[in-house]
Formats: structure tokens, sequence, C-alpha cells
């Protein structure tokens, strides 16, 4: 309904230069997706110079205000330069990284140091609903792309109190996952 949407201000930090990947994930497993960013634009006149101020960011929210934490090497999101693009891979080992190329330069790996439950989508599934354990369901959707120029794995990241999770596919047939499965 259109009273459970409500219409908050971006802070300035994060309006820094344009940001161009953005990728949409709970890594703090509170049932929330925080919202992680690179952007940069080296490419634009010659008058004005490039847009250069983002180090990287990802946002927090809650019901009172938007919270933006810029990269650092206390958090280790540092990504700099000209980026496009930001996506989610799960590695051989099972653990978790965020992939970012810098425009006409190298791409960078960053491990995710957090132990993250997750479950994949199968190719023809594009939705699934999560049952938390307070009877809470969450929608989440997939995609073959996840932002400007970005693709990773199809992968959910579960928060902690998920007990069910239902994947759809596209003719409308589920799959259903209960936390107790084998």
């Amino acid at each position: 309904s259109a009273d459970s949407l409500s219409l908050k201000e971006l802070p300035n930090e994060a309006q820094l230069a344009p940001m161009f990947g953005a990728l949409a994930m709970d890594i703090n497993k509170d049932a929330q997706d925080e919202i992680f960013m690179t952007g940069n634009f080296f490419s634009n006149n010659v008058v004005d110079g490039p847009y250069c101020s983002s180090v990287g960011a990802y946002m927090n929210f809650d019901e009172e205000e938007i919270k933006v934490i810029r990269g650092n090497n206390e958090n280790g999101f540092v990504l700099k330069g000209d980026r496009k693009g930001l996506a989610i891979i799960q590695r051989a080992n099972g653990g978790l990284a965020l992939l970012s190329a810098r425009n006409n330069d190298r791409l960078n790996l960053l491990r995710i140091n957090a132990d993250m439950e997750v479950a994949k989508f199968y190719s023809d599934e594009y939705k699934a609903i999560i049952t938390l354990d307070n009877g809470k369901k969450l929608a989440k959707e997939s995609y073959y792309g996840s932002g400007y120029l970005s693709q990773g794995s199809r992968i959910l990241l579960l928060p902690s109190s998920w007990e069910e999770i239902s994947f759809i596919t596209t003719n409308g047939e589920t799959r259903s996952i209960n936390r107790g499965d084998p």
C-alpha cells in the first residue's frame, strides 16, 4: 500500500560523485538490505575535470535515517578510480566476494569476511519469498545482471532469522527449502 512507503532525503555523503555500481544485499543478516556503491566519472568534459570523490560507500537504513559509510581501510570497502560495475560472486571455496573493475585497469576482488548463509537460484527461478521466524515475508528477485554493467552469481544471502524459502520460476512453479531440511 502507498502508506507503507516513505520518502527520505539521500545524504550528501552518497552524492559526492556519480554512482554507477550498486548492489543491494543483507550483509549483516538483519533481514534488511544494505546498498553498496561504486562510482566516479573520468570521461566528462575537459573544463570540469573528472568527478572522482568516491572511494566506495555503503548505506544502512532504519526508520529514522539513512547512514552512509564511506569506504576506508578499517571497513575494507575501498574502491577508488573510475568504476562502473559491482557484483557479488560465490568463490570455489564457498566464500563470497565483491567484484569491481576500474575503467581500463584491473579487476578488484574484495572478500567478504562474514559467515554468510546462502541459497542459489536455479536458472529458471527469478524470485524468492523468504519467511522469517516472526512470520514476516521478504520478496527477493534475482537477475542475470545486478546493476550498471554488473553481472554476478545468482545467490540469495539469507538473514539469520529465516525459516523457509520459496523459489518461484517463470512458469509459476515453486521450490521450497525449510531451515531444518538436510
